[in-house]
């Protein structure tokens, strides 16, 4: 058999195994260099995101910066192979504008197309004279309208949406929007109706506000093999900005408590979800978990068994335990950058492990009690932002992983996007997306924070 027909079967093997019996493989057989070549193509993250999404590399450098994940089910396919092919992607991204924008941005450049809901409306209003839209969308669009002048405002969201949006403020008396208030079909002029309110999220808690909810823009990318949908959930609110890992904690079972980031991919509870067992925890008062049951009779099929969290501890984790699985592939970067930008990649990829290394949570009474990260409290509430501070920050904190991955590529390349720039450090050249076309999704409400130089804290 030759080189090429052994790298081939063993690579057909290689890609059906956990990624953690891959690694065992790989350090029992350490001198083949069949194996090392099959085991970093199972282990690359760019190879798993260029089956659906185009220019692998660049999403995952915009992941790299604004600290975005890739979640739930997904995620749970990078580690166990075959387990999430009929789900939804879900990106989530820490509730800064920049970090926000930027992803919006890549996303759409890699081949999604975004739902947006005002725009929608507004074609509706015109040839019916009516169109249903839910509360919390409607608070969203009030919000972005109340912070501009009535001339901007309706610039930004279209005659007609504005004209019914003002109508419908005034009929509250100018207070917050909600679908209790009236009704709109007594006005002579075309009507909004408040549809109901569905979470897109099953893996996490239900809230009742657009203040307080986790923003979720959906879209939708087209496959090979179909159409596949793309969630980008955002992480603010008026008590403050989400981490992944704060996020991730609040899941309804441990087996898709996972995440694969820009330089890693961490499974909170990778031992027993191996094995195919997860363990579902309790709820907190007030607490709902929307769709569980779902997703629990979906992973039955595959062989998952489920069974309810012990109420003993507390007992405190960490990704670097014998429980969880953290792969760390951020060295990948170094031959798609300059060689004079390399010291800049390992200052960068040294303070993200410090970051992971500082993460641990507590298990206490059947629940995730309490992420602490030692990275976070001391950074993620620093008043020190790009858009205030520009000038006083090193070069290297303005820098931006994704800028210098498209800075150096000199020809038409499948893993990475020319036209893409951050929105943070030097103008951006060719694609810009702006924070009017965030707006007109109708999922964002007006709380965007200013991003920081941690914002890509987990």
């Amino acid at each position: 058999m030759s080189f090429a027909e052994k790298s081939t079967a063993l690579q057909n093997v290689m890609k059906n195994l956990d990624i953690g019996d891959a690694c065992v493989l790989r350090k029992a057989f350490s001198y083949s260099p069949i194996l090392k070549q099959c085991y970093e193509s199972r282990a690359d993250p760019v190879g798993y995101l260029s089956r659906t999404f185009r220019y692998p590399l660049t999403l995952l450098s915009a992941m790299f910066d604004s600290g975005c994940v890739i979640t739930g089910p997904r995620a749970l396919g990078f580690f166990l192979p075959s387990s999430s092919e009929d789900s939804a992607w879900t990106f989530f991204v820490p509730g800064y504008k920049e970090s926000v924008l930027d992803m919006v941005n890549v996303l759409e450049i890699c081949g999604v197309s975004w739902q947006l809901d005002a725009a929608e409306v507004a074609r509706s209003l015109r040839p019916l004279g009516t169109a249903s839209i839910s509360s919390a969308d409607l608070e969203c669009l009030n919000s972005r309208a109340e912070s501009l002048e009535p001339a901007a405002a309706e610039n930004l969201l279209g005659t007609e949406l504005y004209g019914r949006l003002k109508a419908y403020k005034e009929m509250n008396c100018g207070n917050r929007l909600n679908s209790d208030a009236c009704h709109l079909s007594d006005l002579e002029k075309p009507t909004l109706g408040i549809a109901s309110e569905e979470s897109a999220f099953p893996h996490s808690q239900d809230t009742s506000s657009a203040r307080e909810a986790l923003s979720v823009l959906q879209g939708y990318i087209q496959t090979s093999s179909g159409s596949q949908g793309v969630e980008l959930i955002i992480g603010s609110s008026y008590s403050g900005i989400n981490s992944c890992m704060s996020f991730i904690k609040d899941f309804y079972a441990s087996h898709v408590q996972c995440f694969i980031s820009g330089w890693c991919a961490g499974h909170m509870y990778y031992t027993q979800s191996k094995d195919k067992h997860s363990s579902m925890w309790r709820p907190w008062p007030g607490q709902k978990y929307k769709n569980a049951h779902l997703d629990v009779k979906k992973y039955r099929h595959q062989g998952f068994t489920f069974h309810r969290a012990k109420r003993g501890g507390p007992v405190t984790r960490s990704l670097r335990d014998s429980q969880s699985f953290l792969l760390d592939y951020g060295a990948l970067y170094r031959s798609f950058i300059r060689p004079s930008h390399h010291a800049l990649l390992d200052a960068w990829l040294a303070e993200r492990r410090d970051n992971i290394d500082g993460i641990s949570w507590t298990e206490f009474d059947g629940r995730i009690f309490s992420v602490h990260d030692t990275f976070e409290s001391c950074y993620r509430q620093s008043r020190m932002t790009f858009a205030s501070h520009s000038v006083d920050l090193p070069l290297n904190r303005l820098r931006r992983l994704s800028n210098l991955v498209a800075l150096n590529l000199t020809e038409p390349d499948a893993l990475r996007a020319e036209s893409f720039r951050s929105s943070i450090g030097p103008p951006a050249v060719g694609q810009k997306w702006q924070l009017g076309a965030l707006a007109r999704t109708g999922k964002v409400f007006n709380n965007l924070r200013d991003a920081t130089p941690w914002s890509w804290a987990l």
